[in-house]
């Protein structure tokens, strides 16, 4: 009873065992014709064979499965005693800072599906989406997913709410506000021209056909629909919270809504067919972290 080369010969129990191979690249196990309580895969090949089954995740464990009502063999239990959050992130493809859209905190493992929207971003960009774990406090590795945008039409949004313009989509004028004082001295030519303030906001009205959800599948006027629209985007409009208009040309403002929201009838309708149009003013930058968190658009860090 010797061994050569780290094999055995006839030395113990398992000396007749199979001479054990190395496979790599595993992708899937068939377990049948049996009736099976635990199963538990490990990288650990170092320990001495035990009949006791492993039931605890350990840090070699590549799975391990109860069987308990479920085919769960991953290790959710293990890191949720570690995973506090998540934060989900986006930026822009050709930008290095991240955008912290939000954290979701992480207490159970139903909290593990969960659905984030993101009505902010604008069109015709390639953004990259990052869902980072928060594991004792520190990020974990960034798990990533890119998507190109492509809108078609007006949006009035923030992070809960969004409306379309499609029909009748326009812009007024738009003006850029900066505040330049012009002094004229006795016995000078040209004035002096003083600007001590920072200012400098863009101002503009947006306009558009209020249609009521199903519209374009349709293709028919609903006006008990329509009339439900305009309250909502009205009641939306006068909230007097920041939010961000967005546009099929890629432009995007975070404006604040100023004025009076007006509804304009078309009489050869019937009044069926409105139009409802509003004066802003810019509030902040719409790619800019600070000025979201700023204007309560997003949550940003905790």
């Amino acid at each position: 009873m010797f061994s050569i080369l780290g094999y055995n010969f006839l030395a113990d129990g398992n000396a007749l065992d199979a001479v054990p191979i190395q496979l790599d690249n595993i992708n899937d196990i068939t377990i049948q014709n049996g009736i099976i309580d635990h199963f538990n895969m490990t990288h650990d090949v170092t320990s001495p064979y035990s009949s006791v089954v492993p039931t605890e995740w350990e840090f070699l464990t590549m799975l391990n499965a109860s069987f308990e009502g479920n085919l769960n063999a991953g290790n959710v239990s293990y890191n949720l005693s570690q995973l506090t959050a998540f934060k989900v992130k986006r930026r822009k493809k050709t930008d290095f800072n991240w955008i912290t859209l939000g954290t979701l905190p992480i207490e159970s493992s139903d909290q593990l599906q969960f659905l984030f929207k993101d009505n902010l971003p604008q069109s015709l960009e390639e953004y990259e989406y990052a869902f980072v774990p928060i594991i004792n406090g520190v990020e974990g590795n960034y798990i990533t997913n890119s998507i190109k945008t492509n809108f078609k039409g007006v949006f009035i949004c923030d992070q809960d709410t969004i409306y379309r313009f499609y029909a009748g989509a326009s812009y007024g004028s738009s003006e850029q506000v900066q505040k330049i004082g012009v002094l004229e001295p006795v016995g000078q030519q040209y004035p002096i021209f003083v600007s001590n303030a920072l200012t400098n906001y863009g101002t503009g009205h947006v306009e558009g056909t209020v249609l009521q959800n199903d519209y374009t599948e349709t293709r028919k006027i609903d006006p008990y629909a329509i009339v439900k629209e305009r309250k909502e985007l009205i009641k939306f409009l006068t909230n007097k919270k920041p939010k961000i208009v967005k546009d099929w040309n890629g432009n995007s403002w975070l404006i604040m809504v100023t004025g009076n929201p007006q509804t304009t009838y078309a009489g050869n309708s019937g009044m069926r067919l409105m139009d409802v149009g509003f004066d802003y003013a810019e509030a902040g930058d719409s790619e800019s972290q600070s000025d979201l968190v700023r204007t309560g658009m997003i949550a940003g860090e905790s």
